[in-house]
């Protein structure tokens, strides 16, 4: 095990949990749920014990302040971040961190807030191809950076995106597959998707009259793979 003597017995009690861990291939999943101080004395202690610890998801739960980024190891191998029932402005912290951002491929949202532009200082996630968001609530420009990154997978439910969110989201040209949340998509929005040059396949989760959101489409871009979806629920606004 990479991790200090004592650390593995800290599981749950304080706030981490190590997933999946062996000697040879490091750690599976790193999940921390408490922020209090004796989670911030076990992380300076993997700081200290361990520069380059491999961890293939690095996950968060219920956090609610920004500031403790900053005290999470440069842990290297990182494909995954996943955050459930957290609060933020952006993943700018993790993101600067090279080690993190240069082998980062996914990144889960659940349950949570964003309240700034998510992916701003994304320029050394290269290998980030996944965003994923379920039942989020999001700031308005939550989207502005998505463009500048390299997701080619995105999907955003359990969430209504506004015409601000969706324009962003259509004006990222790498995306390949993107699956939206929506009251209405009005044909302006529907003309922004046709122009999304590598856009193959679009899934619409809306109330709205699917025939006349297909016409349009397939008469714009008929090589796009259209479906849909009904909400589910009750929908973060």
């Amino acid at each position: 095990m990479f991790f200090p003597i004592g650390l593995g017995e800290a599981k749950g009690d304080e706030g981490i949990e190590i997933l999946d861990a062996s000697f040879d291939a490091g750690v599976g999943e790193l999940r921390i749920k408490s922020y209090g101080e004796e989670t911030k004395s076990y992380l300076k202690q993997i700081t200290a014990s361990a520069k380059h610890v491999p961890v293939d998801t690095l996950a968060f739960w219920d956090l609610h302040t920004h500031q403790f980024f900053k005290l999470v190891p440069d842990f290297s191998s990182v494909s995954t971040l996943e955050f459930r029932r957290c609060e933020l402005t952006d993943l700018s912290t993790l993101l600067n961190r090279k080690s993190i951002a240069k082998t980062l491929n996914r990144v889960y949202f659940v349950d949570s807030r964003i309240e700034g532009d998510l992916l701003v200082s994304s320029e050394h996630a290269n290998r980030l191809k996944f965003l994923s968001l379920s039942g989020c609530e999001l700031s308005e420009r939550a989207f502005q950076s998505l463009r500048k990154t390299r997701v080619a997978y995105f999907y955003c439910a359990h969430t209504d995106l506004d015409a601000t969110q969706l324009t962003d989201i259509a004006k990222s040209q790498n995306i390949l597959e993107a699956t939206v949340q929506v009251t209405q998509l009005s044909t302006d929005q529907l003309k922004l998707f046709a122009e999304m040059k590598h856009l193959k396949k679009l899934t619409v989760v809306t109330n709205q009259n699917s025939e006349q959101i297909h016409s349009t489409l397939s008469s714009l871009r008929p090589d796009i793979d259209l479906s849909f979806r009904k909400p589910l629920g009750k929908t973060t606004p």
